[in-house]
C-alpha cells in the first residue's frame, strides 16, 4: 500500500512540476480565459455560457502558476520577498479596483478584485506555518468577506494556500483540498467534468511547452506583466460603451 502511495505521489509531483516557461503559459492561458469571461459579463450580459464556463478555469490556473513560482525553492519566510509581493499586489490591486467596480456594476466598491487574493493567501499561510492559528483563521474569515464571487471568496484564499503548502511540502492531500475549494462553487453534477477539463488543460499546456513552442524553459513574460495586463484589460472594458 505504501509503495503504491509513493508511486502516485511521485507521478502527481511530476505532473505538477512546471518550468518557468510553463508557468508563463499557465498565466497566459488563464488571462485569455478570464478576458473572455469578463467580456461576456460586461459586454454581452452573460449571454455566452461557454465563455462563462471556460472562465471558471482562469483562477485555478492563476493560482497554480503563482504557487509554483512562489515556492520554487520551498515555502519559507522571506521578509523582503513578501514585502515586494504585498506592495505589488496591493498597488496593482488598488489601481485595478476602479475599473473593476465600473465594469462589474453589481459589485460594491468594497468587494475586492483577484489581485488582492495572492498576498493575503501567502501572509495567512505564513502565519499558520509559524503557529499563529487564531490570527490566521481570523484574517482568512475577514478576507473572505471582501472578495467577490470571481475571486472565490474564502475558497479562493484556501485554494491558493493549499497550493502553496503543496509546493512547499508535496502531498496529494493539499491538491485535493485546493481542488475541493474550487469545486464547491459548482453544482455537484459538474464536479467531474470541471476537474477533468482543468486536468486536461494542464496536460495540454505542459505538452505545448515540451513541443518546444517556448524558449527552452526560460521565462516568456517580464516580471509583473500579468498585474499590468489584469488592470489594463479592466480599464479597456470600462471604456467600452455598454
Amino acid at each position: 500500500m505504501m509503495r503504491a502511495y509513493q508511486a502516485i505521489r511521485q507521478r502527481v509531483a511530476g505532473y505538477m512540476l512546471f518550468r518557468d516557461s510553463q508557468i508563463d503559459l499557465l498565466k497566459l492561458a488563464a488571462f485569455v480565459l478570464m478576458v473572455g469571461d469578463h467580456a461576456n459579463t460586461a459586454l454581452f450580459k452573460g449571454s455566452v455560457p461557454v465563455l462563462f464556463l471556460l472562465g471558471r478555469l482562469a483562477f485555478p490556473l492563476f493560482a497554480i502558476a503563482f504557487a509554483a513560482a512562489w515556492c520554487r525553492h520551498g515555502f519559507t519566510y522571506d521578509g523582503r520577498r513578501l514585502a515586494k509581493l504585498i506592495v505589488r499586489g496591493l498597488g496593482w490591486g488598488i489601481l485595478a479596483q476602479i475599473p473593476y467596480v465600473a465594469v462589474f456594476e453589481n459589485n460594491h466598491w468594497w468587494q475586492l478584485n483577484m489581485l488582492f487574493v495572492f498576498p493575503v493567501a501567502v501572509f495567512i499561510a505564513l502565519l499558520l506555518q509559524r503557529g499563529h492559528m487564531f490570527s490566521a483563521v481570523l484574517l482568512w474569515f475577514i478576507a473572505g468577506l471582501g472578495f467577490t464571487g470571481g475571486a472565490y471568496s474564502w475558497g479562493g484564499v484556501l485554494m491558493v494556500m493549499s497550493l502553496l503548502w503543496y509546493y512547499g511540502t508535496p502531498s496529494p492531500g493539499w491538491l485535493l483540498l485546493a481542488l475541493s475549494a474550487w469545486l464547491v462553487y459548482f453544482p455537484v453534477k459538474l464536479w467531474i467534468p470541471a476537474a477533468g477539463l482543468l486536468v486536461g488543460l494542464l496536460a495540454v499546456l505542459k505538452g505545448v511547452e515540451k513541443g518546444r513552442m517556448t524558449v527552452g524553459g526560460q521565462r516568456i513574460l517580464p516580471t509583473g506583466t500579468m498585474y499590468a495586463l489584469y488592470a489594463g484589460h479592466l480599464g479597456l472594458l470600462a471604456l467600452i460603451p455598454k
